[in-house]
Parts: C-alpha cells; structure tokens; sequence
C-alpha cells in the first residue's frame, strides 16, 4: 500500500498520529495481517526492540518473502483522551510510518468509517474516541 494508492481508494483511513510529541503517518487497514512500523522511524520511539532469534516472515502479495528481525511491544500513544497500545513489527515502508492492523482494531472496538475517512474507537464500553484521517484531496496538518 503506497500513499498514491491511499489517495486514489475510498477503502481506507489514514492520518497523522501524534507520539512522544512527534508526527507520523499512520495507515488503519484492516486487512493487514500485521501491525507494523517503518525501519526509517523505529529509534524515534526511544523504546527498547525485542528480536526474533529466527526472523519474522511476511508474505507480500506479489509473492516475496520479507524477513523482519526487529519488533516493539506496547507502544503507547494517545487518540484524544484515550491511551492505546500496538505491538509494531519492523518492515521497510516507504509511504506510511505505521500500520495498524485488525487485531489491533478489535483490541480497542474499533469501527472504520472509510466514507468519512474515521475510526471510532469504543473500549471497555469508555466513550468513543473518534480519529480523524486524511480525507480524500485534502492533506492533514
């Protein structure tokens, strides 16, 4: 998934994710096998890496292996008021910072409204917590 792909699909939602004070692009797909965070923006976490002694492996869909080595459990950030947390695969992206994947979103009863271009996030019965993502033709701050 490339940003250009982004902007031409009404089918997903993405946005700016504000953690630690830093902005990163963020893609909600549900759909994707895991949730994964860009090798150029790992170390901006300033959070410890696991390693996985015998690699990770992702299957594209063009039918290449990639072999991940790195992984971060638990990054915490906030959407509005609400405090989520990821486990990040290591994967060289070149559009999007992070992807957020179905476990993910089912984790924190998560609905993806593609039209609107919102997740509205609803766990433990709390009140919603609504993102707000790139709409169409537009570009976020």
């Amino acid at each position: 998934m490339t940003q250009a792909n982004d902007d031409a699909s009404p089918l997903v939602v993405t946005g700016q994710l504000s953690i630690n004070g830093c902005s990163y692009t963020v893609l909600f797909n549900s759909g994707a096998t895991h949730s994964y965070v860009s090798s150029r923006v790992i170390e901006s976490f300033h959070k410890p890496c696991d390693i996985y002694a015998s690699g990770f492996d992702t299957l594209l869909p063009s039918g290449d292996l990639i072999v991940s080595n790195r992984w971060i459990q638990s990054l915490s950030f906030w959407i509005d008021d609400c405090e989520l947390t990821a486990n990040l695969i290591e994967f060289q992206l070149s559009d999007f910072d992070i992807i957020l994947r179905m476990d993910f979103l089912s984790k924190y009863g998560a609905t993806i409204d593609c039209k609107r271009k919102m997740v509205v996030f609803e766990p433990n019965s709390a009140n919603p917590t609504v993102f707000v993502g790139k709409v169409q033709g537009t570009r976020t701050p």
